[in-house]
C-alpha cells in the first residue's frame, strides 16, 4: 500500500493572522486573546492605555502652564502645595531635580531660555513629552506605534516602545546630571 499524498504545507499552517496556532500560543510562545487584540497589533488594553497616558501628558502640561514659574528658578511645585526640596533644606544644595517644574511651566509658555535655565533635563523631558503625544494619540486611535525603526530586523529592541522609553528616560536622566553637576560647580 501506499501512501496518501501529505497536504500540501505553508508556512502558516495552524495559524491565524496572528501568528497563533490553535492554542492561542504566538509563534514567539507568548499567548494572546484574539478578543482583546486588534487587527492592528495593539490589544485594546494597549490602546487604552496609550489613551490615558496621553491624557496625563495634557493634563500634565496644561497645569505646567496653570503654575507661574517662580522667578528664583526653582520652587513652582510649592504652588502645588509641595514642601521644599528636602536635599535643599537638609543639605543646602539643589537636586537634580530642582527646577524641573519651572522648567516645564517655562516651557508650556515658550519661553525656551528660562526653561532651560531652570532644569536643562525638564527641558529636556518636555520635549519628549510633547514628542510622546501624537505618537501615543496615533497608537491610541489605529493601534500601531509609530516609533522610528533603527533596523529592518522585526525582533530589533528598537522596534519596541519600551526600548525608545528606556533610551528617552536615559538621555533626561543624563542631561539632567550633568545640568546638576554644573549647577553645583557654579
Amino acid at each position: 500500500m501506499t501512501d496518501p499524498a501529505p497536504a500540501a504545507a505553508s508556512p502558516d499552517l495552524g495559524s491565524d493572522e496572528f501568528g497563533s496556532d490553535e492554542f492561542g500560543a504566538s509563534e514567539r510562545g507568548r499567548p494572546h486573546h484574539d478578543a482583546e487584540r486588534s487587527l492592528d497589533g495593539l490589544s485594546r488594553s494597549g490602546r487604552t492605555t496609550a489613551a490615558v497616558l496621553m491624557t496625563l501628558l495634557i493634563a500634565g502640561f496644561a497645569l505646567a502652564r496653570y503654575l507661574t514659574p517662580a522667578e528664583e528658578g526653582l520652587g513652582t511645585h510649592q504652588q502645588l502645595g509641595l514642601p521644599p526640596c528636602s536635599m535643599r533644606v537638609i543639605a543646602g544644595i539643589p537636586c537634580p531635580a530642582c527646577g524641573m517644574t519651572t522648567s516645564f511651566s517655562h516651557f508650556t509658555r515658550g519661553q525656551w531660555l528660562g526653561s532651560l535655565s531652570a532644569n536643562t533635563g525638564g527641558f529636556v523631558l518636555a520635549l519628549l513629552c510633547l514628542a510622546l503625544i501624537p505618537l501615543l494619540a496615533r497608537a491610541a486611535l489605529t493601534g500601531r506605534w509609530a516609533l522610528p525603526r533603527m533596523s529592518r530586523d522585526p525582533d530589533s529592541p528598537s522596534r519596541r516602545p519600551e526600548w525608545w522609553g528606556v533610551v528617552g528616560m536615559s538621555l533626561v536622566g543624563t542631561v539632567t546630571l550633568i545640568d546638576w553637576a554644573f549647577r553645583l560647580a557654579e
